[in-house]
């Protein structure tokens, strides 16, 4: 069962009633947000779905329409696999390039390795060097 969009109401109406630093902190947490989902591949439909989420909250939360609860953000987080604390390291100066999201998806999946695959990994590298 998605949770609705219903507890969010609140959070619209104290949005629209905050100063100009804080809107721009919040945009920039909906764009690294938007980003990292972005770079996972998914569509916000999807991250919905792994948040346990309907549609409107994590396109709400991206075009800064609502202030997310924390407890969403540590779940949006593990959602896209990343560090809740890389929500907050903004501005985003530039699209990623190829590089870039090969040099993720490469982290990505070393995180995933167990320690002794991890150890042959870093032998089999260094062999080239």
């Amino acid at each position: 069962m998605r949770f609705s969009d219903e507890v969010f109401e609140f959070n619209v109406y104290v949005m629209s009633n905050r100063d100009e630093e804080i809107r721009l902190f919040l945009q920039g947490l909906a764009g690294r947000i938007k980003h990292f989902r972005k770079m996972r591949g998914l569509t916000q439909d999807n991250l919905a779905e792994k948040v346990d989420r309907t549609l409107d909250v994590i396109s709400h939360t991206e075009r800064v329409k609502t202030v997310p609860r924390v407890d969403l953000l540590f779940e949006i987080a593990e959602a896209l696999d990343c560090d809740v604390v890389e929500f907050f390291l903004f501005p985003i100066e530039k699209e990623p390039t190829d590089h870039d999201r090969l040099v993720k998806e490469v982290s990505i999946l070393i995180r995933s390795l167990p320690i002794e695959k991890l150890q042959k990994l870093i032998s089999f590298i260094e062999l080239d060097y």
